[in-house]
């Protein structure tokens, strides 16, 4: 049913996209224009006048043609198929839909004049963060993903970018000297419902070409890859087996059909407990594939960290508008959440860069509190991805004494950052930054 539905999706798709180039391609007739039986399109002056025809009745080529290319009025090419902004007319952008936001054909669509202020941002074709989608529409900019850019650095493997990023390429490019970007690995995938099956540089078929990125995998080409036991679900696989995939993937991605173990051998030495994809602990990794199921990470389930997150937007008034939020796991048992923080402070000391100083709570005596301290340089472009290291930027955990309880590591991405530019003070009049999947130092 699953593949019935994507096909019909794919076939509407492309009787749209034959019916816009029709349209595109069949402009119907003026209607002071008539059509002659081989097809000549005649004048049909009501009015009696004729200076537009030729003595033998056909028209004028000399005369200036009011429906060029060059003079066609706003939304004469509304919907048509296009390849760049430049194929559609004033008023309009080319509009690209998944899978190829930022490259092939897409059709005309109008471009706003006007956008409201919702804080949706968007990572756009062009490498730069916007606040929202309508507001890279109106730069007539398709967008490459929901949420900010990455740092957006040049790259051709993974382990040039933060740990949160991964070099993205081109649809169809796998060749590992072949240059890319970094950007954020999107972190919302299971909240897609509709399959858009992709074969992964890996070799490996994911369910969305979202998947394939949180993985820090680029796409081969759209589809199931080639092979005679890629599944996705166990039961596309013999009934004595099961679709095993790889630790920590648990339905994003493709596996092999292999056989369930028959038993696993008795020990009193028990293997290492291991938590299910169906957030089930078992003894060890031979009593998860004996019940067909795939590995989300060793160790007990409960004894799983959850993932520490922040975020943090500010823009200079009056009264300073401020919205903030930040969640810290030390363990299963031991966490914080922080709802507002403090307006951003700045340490100008130092001559290269500004520190960024944020805190959550605080707010009473004896009071814990999480501080935040970003570096950044006095003319950072944005998005700007900044490593937290316990050092010079760090996630810090302030007991009700205000020392130091436990340091975080992981990225925290600015995607937006202003200032007066009045050396060497620099005030700070908007700033916008977010965390996620931060961890203890260990």
């Amino acid at each position: 049913m699953r593949l019935l539905v994507t096909g019909s999706f794919c076939l509407v798709a492309v009787l749209f996209a034959a019916a816009c180039e029709n349209r595109t391609l069949s402009r119907p007739l003026d209607a002071d224009q008539a059509a002659t039986d081989d097809g000549t399109v005649i004048a049909d002056d009501i009015s009696g006048d004729t200076d537009d025809l030729l003595s033998d009745g056909t028209p004028d080529e000399t005369l200036p043609d009011e429906a060029s290319d060059e003079e066609r009025p706003d939304g004469d090419t509304l919907e048509a198929v296009c390849i760049e902004n430049g194929d559609c007319s004033d008023g309009l952008f080319c509009l690209r839909e998944a899978p190829t936001l930022c490259e092939g054909s897409g059709a005309c669509a109008v471009q706003p004049v006007a956008c409201g202020e919702e804080y949706a941002p968007v990572c756009g074709c062009d490498g730069k963060s916007y606040p929202n989608e309508c507001s890279a529409w109106a730069a007539g900019m398709n967008i490459r993903h929901g949420g900010p850019c990455g740092s957006m650095i040049p790259c051709t493997a993974n382990k040039q970018c933060t740990e949160t990023e991964y070099c993205a390429k081109p649809l169809g490019v796998c060749d590992a000297d072949d240059s890319g970007l970094c950007d954020l690995r999107p972190i919302d995938c299971d909240l897609i419902t509709e399959f858009a099956f992709a074969c992964g540089c890996d070799d490996a078929t994911y369910l969305h070409p979202c998947h394939a990125a949180a993985a820090g995998v680029n796409v081969a080409h759209p589809g199931k890859c080639d092979g005679e036991n890629i599944c996705l679900y166990n039961d596309e696989c013999g009934q004595t087996e099961f679709c095993r995939k790889a630790e920590g993937v648990c339905g994003q991605s493709s596996g092999a059909c292999e056989a369930r173990p028959e038993a696993c051998p008795f020990s009193f030495d028990v293997g290492a407990p291991v938590c299910g994809c169906d957030g089930v602990t078992y003894a060890d990794e031979c009593s998860a594939w004996i019940s067909g199921m795939n590995i989300a990470f060793t160790g007990a389930c409960e004894d799983a960290i959850p993932k520490s997150s922040l975020t943090y937007s500010y823009r200079k008034g009056e009264d300073p508008e401020v919205t903030a939020h930040i969640f810290v796991a030390l363990s299963v048992g031991e966490t914080a959440e922080y709802f507002g923080a403090s307006v951003v402070e700045k340490d100008n000391s130092g001559i290269a860069n500004i520190l960024l100083k944020v805190t959550y709570g605080g707010g009473m005596p004896g009071e814990e509190a999480i501080m935040v301290q970003l570096s950044l340089p006095r003319t950072a472009n944005v998005p700007y991805a900044v490593t937290i290291d316990g050092a010079g930027n760090y996630v810090r955990w302030l007991d009700a004494m205000g020392m130091p309880k436990a340091d975080l590591v992981g990225t925290v991405t600015i995607t937006l950052y202003e200032t007066d530019n009045d050396f060497p003070n620099y005030t700070v009049t908007a700033v916008d930054f977010f965390g996620e999947n931060l961890v203890p130092k260990p």
